[in-house]
């Protein structure tokens, strides 16, 4: 199966008012306030154009007002409707812009499973530059579940034309607020976790500049391990050699300096520079005996499963655990000979397995060492 681009995306209403107005059209509300009315030129010459918006918020009328005025909008400017919807989109939303090689690209397209792998990932990023920007450590256990939900809020955009890429963007809103020089703004916390993003994009630029991990794990480098190890992922589960990303802020809120537009590229080569700056900003904690219970997802062994006694063989399993404290996490377990057949029955009756161990932080994923005491949860 392939992944296609899509239709341009809705904006709202407000958006494209908020537009116009920044165009210099004239805004004028009805008498009773149900309609309002946005001129280019003098109003009260015949020359003027004129869209006309509902104040209401009926859903498919407003769709209906939107499409008209994009209409108007792209014949008036002479631009096309996906050139005026980025711009109407940018008003409401930071934008993350990237681009995949040609080579990835067939007739327009890219194979499902990359475009799956890079949604998760991306939202994967998202989710950990957001628990970054509301911890400020360098690196956590556990996502927090405000982070989720913003994740859950930024949206997948359509891709742009010339070349294969993805559009994600994180919900600022329009800024309503008067600007006073000597007020600050209170910042969107999405702009908060894309300025984040794109300071650390810029200290991984400088650390492929450097060959050195340093700029990574500097005190203002904007990255955590767990960004780090998102970044890699996205690389490594989407086997794309090289991602070019491109970070456009909205109009409606002031950014810091620096990063109103940012243009960076991540290649596989430089994947052992994060590796390192993951492991270097991780905290090790001393590992916890715990106890798992979850369902297994993978066994692999070198040998013969079933000789218990005459292959020694390595053998390991895979299960996903969701625990109070890491949340929902996969772990690697070696095991013996006994306990890899216990595992093996339970894979294939679809129970639960409990096994108990040293749990550590290995790389992107989670170890338990000297795993014993196999169980089959029934």
């Amino acid at each position: 199966m392939s992944f296609t681009r899509r239709d341009v995306v809705p904006v709202s209403k407000n958006a494209v008012i908020r537009y116009l107005t920044d165009q210099g059209w004239h805004r004028e509300t009805s008498r009773d306030g149900r309609l309002l009315k946005l001129s280019l030129g003098n109003p009260k010459e015949q020359s003027s154009i004129d869209l006309i918006f509902s104040t209401g918020s009926e859903e498919k009328k407003e769709r209906n007002e939107v499409a008209a005025a994009i209409d108007t909008l792209t014949q008036l400017y002479d631009v096309s409707r996906i050139q005026l919807t980025q711009a109407l989109a940018s008003l409401a939303y930071d934008v993350i812009r990237t681009r995949i090689p040609d080579e990835y690209v067939r007739h327009e397209s890219i194979e499902l499973g990359t475009a799956n792998a890079y949604m998760s990932g991306m939202k994967g990023f998202l989710a950990a530059s957001a628990t970054t920007e509301l911890s400020g450590q360098p690196s956590f256990a556990r996502t927090l579940k405000e982070a989720i939900v913003y994740a859950n809020q930024c949206r997948f955009g359509h891709t742009f034309q010339g070349s294969f890429g993805f559009v994600v963007e994180s919900p600022v809103g329009l800024n309503d607020a008067p600007t006073m020089p000597v007020i600050e703004e209170n910042v969107p916390f999405g702009r908060k976790v894309v300025q984040r993003i794109s300071q650390g994009l810029s200290s991984f630029s400088d650390a492929v500049e450097q060959d050195d991990s340093a700029p990574l794990v500097s005190e203002n480098s904007g990255m955590s391990a767990n960004m780090c190890d998102e970044v890699v992922g996205l690389i490594e589960d989407t086997e794309i050699s090289k991602f070019e990303i491109a970070i456009s802020l909205s109009p409606e809120w002031a950014a810091a300096r620096g990063v109103i537009h940012q243009h960076f590229t991540i290649e596989r080569r430089y994947v052992d520079l994060l590796k390192d700056a993951s492991a270097r900003l991780r905290k090790e904690d001393e590992p916890k005996r715990e106890t798992i219970i979850g369902r297994i997802v993978r066994l692999e062994t070198d040998g013969n499963p079933a000789d218990v006694h005459g292959d020694t063989s390595n053998r390991e399993i895979t299960l996903n655990w969701d625990s109070a404290g890491y949340g929902l996490i996969r772990i690697q377990a070696p095991l013996d000979a006994g306990s890899y057949l216990a595992a093996l029955e339970a894979h294939k009756t679809g129970q639960l397995f409990s096994v108990t161990g040293l749990l550590r932080r290995r790389g992107r994923g989670w170890l338990l060492e000297g795993a014993s005491s196999p169980r089959l949860i029934t």
